[in-house]
C-alpha cells in the first residue's frame, strides 16, 4: 500500500491509473509511443488548477508539454530591446603643462 500511496502523491490519480494499466496490459513487451503516452498522461483542467495553486522554488515560464500540445505560440515572447538613447553633453576640459582637469556636474544643481 505504501508504493501505491507514493505513486498517488507523485503522479496523481490519472498518472497512477496509467502506470497500473501499462504494467498490467503491456508488461514491458510492447513499447509505448510518445503520442499514446502523452494522451494517457494528459492532465484534466482540475489537475491543472490544483497544480497552479502549488508553490515551487523554481517556476518555469512555459511548461514542458507546451510543444507536445501545440500551445507554445500562446506564450509571450521576449519584448524587443529598447533603442539606445543618445544624449548630448557639454564637458569642460582644462589642460595646463601636460595635466588635465575634468569637472563633472553634480547630480543635483
Amino acid at each position: 500500500m505504501g508504493k501505491l500511496r507514493r505513486y498517488l502523491e507523485d503522479y496523481g490519480l490519472q498518472g497512477t491509473v496509467a502506470t497500473i494499466k501499462d504494467r498490467i496490459f503491456h508488461t514491458g513487451q510492447q513499447e509505448l509511443s510518445y503520442e499514446k503516452w502523452a494522451d494517457r498522461s494528459r492532465l484534466s483542467s482540475r489537475d491543472y488548477a490544483r497544480m497552479a495553486k502549488e508553490v515551487f522554488a523554481w517556476q518555469p515560464v512555459i511548461g514542458v508539454l507546451a510543444h507536445a500540445e501545440g500551445t507554445e505560440t500562446r506564450y509571450p515572447a521576449r519584448s524587443a530591446k529598447k533603442e539606445r538613447r543618445i544624449e548630448q553633453k557639454t564637458v569642460l576640459l582644462l589642460r595646463c603643462e601636460g595635466k588635465y582637469a575634468l569637472q563633472k556636474r553634480p547630480e543635483k544643481g
